[in-house]
């Protein structure tokens, strides 16, 4: 892959799948994203992605990331969807 590191994980790490489905990543990689947004471009540098095996494609952010844009997500579920 061009563009980003790919890094074998020391131990694998669990994550749960929407509908319970127990998934494991054994792998992470680390990139650089540029997302547009209505108030315009926002680029993250070094952005750490566990890499899960799936017929995807597409990714999803966590909230560590969307934090680190400013974006709280406990704040905006609960101004939105109460």
């Amino acid at each position: 892959m061009n563009g980003c590191k790919f890094v074998k994980l020391a131990k694998p790490i669990k994550a749960l799948a929407v509908g319970g489905h127990v998934m494991v990543c054994k792998a992470k990689v680390i990139v650089d994203i540029e997302i547009s947004t209505a108030a315009g471009k926002v680029h993250l540098r070094d952005v750490e992605c566990l890499v899960l095996e799936a017929n995807e494609s597409e990714f999803l952010l966590g909230n560590r990331t969307m934090s680190a844009m400013g974006i709280d997500i406990d704040q905006f579920g609960a101004h939105n969807f109460s």
